[in-house]
């Protein structure tokens, strides 16, 4: 129904002139001082200047943006964006327009609406003749393939399949630049010739922390990003809901031509910045609990509340960063309004930068700056390699923006070198819970002294150079330029199979450009070396190598280097495409980059060496969990073994031979630290549990490792549970230890439920204002056949975040008596009847 809805919008906006915007709430009658007034009030490091490159009613709302290969700057305006009250305003639309500056003054020059049909848009990016666009449930392709800035009409074949309620299926022909392959039945957005690539992203329950922030990664993928108020279920059109990837926050990538999506990390609260350095190490901002992470394929980081949607992670990742930018020692809300000045601003961080452009002096060259919106500046860090990772460093803020109306929401690097902002321009805070100034905005273009005109070619377009061109201007251009050129070249590359004579001549061409330029800079190699990798992928449709002996012998090799070489960042890297759909492939390769002791000391190896391995754990073949754990036994990670021998006691009830295989190898060989591994491991695993069923070599375990002066307590501990089982206070009090992890306090709580315990009502009634426990704790409610904790359960249902509203719907239809409180409050328009 809500899709249907929504296509049934899509329908209606397509046609009529652009609605005029509007503003509500305390923002009617108010406006933000003149741009040109604003800019003065910037202020900036000696040298430096600032432009009003644009501002309203030429630009309002400015929430992303992206650049073309002739230099022109793309703007997505968000008009539908509202107040709480209303969440998003249907009467409203989005569009796309592009600036262009054709003298360089810091001024645009020409501006050029490209659509205003579109609705929740979040952010675009360019590539593959066209845009793509992040316009909640979708990710969008609006082809341009003639480039007349102008969306293709839609195109009528005699092969369009009947049209359905998530749009006409229709035949395309591939794009200029694309092989025969990629011509597939795609879907269109009603009315438009608009290809709907993804949906599934949230787009009813939440009006921010939203999908948002496309970019282009330096290995040909799309890179987006996505909050963490509610968990999408992302797909192509029509993906079975069990097919589908489940993802809140993180950061995630689209293939263009494989159309394959992927969670690269999980973890944060809402990434509103996303980049990469000279190396192609990625970095993205965050809100809250961190500010500045380093983008770590694989890696699971710490979240503002809730867990992982792993469950079997354990630990997470903190950030990069070593300091915050409001005092940590009272809550994030507390930051607002100037009261977090000293540290840098407050909490709240949009748009990141790494500045790699030749405008700017060389001292801010690879540092990260991104901006504060409560503290209307923007914060600077220096980025220090340490370990396999890397720590930011905090420098003193690069701007102060004087307009109390100043929202920065993002920034990017330009062809000459100058930086934009771009300011959202509202004297509301993040939430907008006072309602929604639209008719502002502005774009700031911030230089050292004069910005040189960029040379993008006889023709004004790095796209109409050659190939052999694009790879020499990325080899010795600009940053900007290598970054378009990369794309330009990928386009070119992946879009279509290369034989290898081809590759080969363009390798060939490739080092006869650069042959007489300064081959020992750092810079060039670094840009040379991307361009290679592309170049030198394997072919798109290729499944992965085989494990072959052949193979083998390769994977091993480089398992050596990344291990002898001690390297610790190639091993964070090997590690982090070591995810295989061959469980010995895993097994093979684990067995090896699991064996050196000095990992344990890197802030981010051994918590990715678990991320990694865990799934193998979930296999239903007992054999490849017994390997599984027998190379985390064997391995000197001790993280790994602790959370193996946590995950394995997950299954005891179930599958008591797991744990009690890996307990036998310790009685075999019996290993202090490693049986401080598994003690602890255990124990976590059962902290909130009554009792459990003891495995048959826990007591010749228990006997060695109570020996242990370290391990006394808790062998003492487990020994309750595997027997007669722990008191019921004791249980009482985890369920309400805020101290204590939240898997334990629902693992109290469920133990409660299932003994019937007499305290279980009072602890619900206690806990179901909690969001993280409300689910269970309304389960343990709904044991009582009593209208009055069928009333309490149903007043909590606002604190449900929404991907736990499905499985409380069902705790709330186990009884007469939870029922008709659902259905009173369903009639009473308090719960939506949609959740029904």
């Amino acid at each position: 129904m809500r899709f249907l809805l929504c296509v049934c919008f899509s329908l209606r906006v397509m046609a009529g002139d652009f609605p005029k915007p509007f503003n509500t709430g305390n923002d009617v009658g108010k406006s933000p001082m003149p741009a040109a007034e604003a800019v003065k009030l910037i202020k900036l490091p000696p040298g430096f200047k600032a432009t009003v490159f644009a501002a309203e009613p030429d630009v309002q709302n400015p929430i992303a943006c992206a650049w073309d290969s002739r230099g022109r700057l793309w703007i997505a305006e968000n008009y539908t964006y509202a107040e709480g009250k209303t969440n998003f305003d249907k009467k409203l639309r989005d569009r796309i327009l592009i600036f262009e500056d054709k003298d360089n003054d810091g001024h645009f020059d020409k501006r050029t609406v490209f659509a205003d049909n579109l609705e929740k848009l979040t952010s675009i990016e360019l590539g593959y003749g066209g845009v793509y666009a992040t316009a909640p449930p979708y990710l969008l392709f609006i082809p341009d393939r003639d480039g007349d800035d102008k969306p293709d009409a839609p195109i009528l074949t005699t092969e369009r399949t009947e049209s359905t309620e998530k749009g006409g299926k229709e035949k395309t022909p591939a794009p200029a630049n694309a092989s025969v392959s990629s011509v597939r039945s795609v879907v269109k957005l009603p009315g438009t010739n608009y290809e709907i690539l993804l949906d599934g992203f949230d787009a009813w329950s939440i009006r921010h922390n939203f999908v948002n922030g496309l970019r282009w990664g330096p290995d040909g993928w799309l890179y987006g990003r996505h909050g963490i108020q509610a968990t999408s279920h992302i797909g192509a059109p029509g993906t079975p809901a069990a097919e589908r990837t489940p993802m809140n926050c993180g950061i995630w990538r689209f293939h263009p031509v494989r159309r394959t999506f992927e969670v690269v990390c999980w973890g944060g609260t809402n990434p509103w910045g996303l980049d990469w350095n000279a190396e192609g190490e990625g970095f993205f901002t965050n809100t809250v609990i961190g500010h500045v992470y380093h983008l770590i394929p694989g890696a699971h980081y710490e979240r503002m509340y809730g867990e992982d949607l792993n469950p079997h992670i354990y630990q997470l990742l903190p950030q990069t960063a070593d300091h915050y930018h409001y005092d940590r020692s009272k809550t994030w809300s507390d930051s607002r309004a100037g009261k977090a000045n000293d540290f840098g601003g407050g909490h709240a961080h949009c748009g990141c930068m790494i500045y790699q452009g030749d405008n700017w002096p060389a001292e801010y060259r690879g540092k990260l700056f991104t901006l504060n919106l409560h503290g209307r500046r923007m914060n600077c860090e220096r980025l220090e390699r340490k370990g396999s990772t890397y720590v930011a460093k905090h420098e003193p803020d690069f701007a102060q923006f004087g307009d109390p109306w100043f929202r920065g929401i993002d920034l990017t690097t330009g062809p000459d070198g100058g930086v934009y902002v771009l300011d959202w321009s509202d004297d509301g805070e993040c939430h907008e819970d006072d309602g929604v100034h639209r008719e502002s905005g502005r774009i700031y273009k911030i230089t050292y002294g004069e910005a040189k005109k960029p040379d993008l070619g006889k023709k004004g377009d790095l796209a109409a150079m050659s190939t052999a061109e694009l790879m020499a201007r990325g080899y010795i251009g600009t940053e900007w330029e290598n970054r378009i050129c990369l794309r330009l070249i990928a386009e070119r590359h992946l879009s279509e199979p290369i034989s290898e004579k081809k590759r080969k001549q363009l390798l060939d061409e490739y080092l006869a450009a650069i042959k007489t330029d300064a081959v020992n800079n750092r810079g060039y190699i670094q840009r040379g070396t991307k361009i290679v990798v592309l170049l030198t992928e394997a072919e798109v449709d290729k499944p992965p190598a085989p494990a072959t002996p052949e193979n083998r012998e390769m994977i091993n090799n480089v398992i050596t280097h990344a291990t002898l070489g001690g390297d610790v960042r190639t091993r964070r890297r090997f590690c982090s495409i070591l995810k295989s759909d061959k469980v010995d492939d895993v097994l093979f390769r684990m067995q090896n980059i699991l064996m050196l002791p000095e990992d344990n000391d890197d802030q981010v190896l051994p918590l990715l060496y678990w991320s990694t391995f865990e799934w193998l754990f979930s296999e239903k073949n007992d054999a490849t969990v017994n390997e599984a754990a027998k190379a985390a036994y064997e391995g000197k990670i001790r993280i790994v073994l602790e959370n193996a021998a946590r995950r394995v006691t997950y299954d005891l009830a179930k599958r008591p031979a797991l744990l009690d295989g890996l307990l036998a190898l310790t009685v075999k060989s019996f290993d202090e630290t490693k049986a401080g591994c598994i003690t602890r491991g255990i124990s976590a695993a059962l902290r909130g549990a009554a009792k459990a069923p003891a495995p048959a070599n826990w007591r010749a375990f228990a006997e060695k490792a109570a020996k242990i002066p370290a391990l006394a307590d808790k062998v003492r501990e487990l020994n309750v549970i595997f027997g007669d089982g722990r008191a019921l206070d004791e249980i009482r009090a985890l369920a309400l230890d805020g101290k204590a992890d939240l898997a334990t306090r629902r693992q109290a709580i469920e133990s409660l439920i299932s003994s019937s315990d007499s305290g279980l009502r009072g602890i619900c009634e206690k806990l179901v204002g909690n969001g993280d426990l409300t689910p269970v704790a309304i389960r343990g409610l709904a044991t009582f056949d009593d209208p009055a904790a069928a009333k309490l359960a149903v007043r909590n249902w606002d604190r449900l975040r929404a991907d736990a509203r499905p499985g409380v719907i069902g705790s709330l239809c186990s009884r007469p008596v939870f029922a008709q409180a659902l259905l009173t409050a369903i009639r009473a328009g308090k719960i939506a009847r949609e959740n029904l």
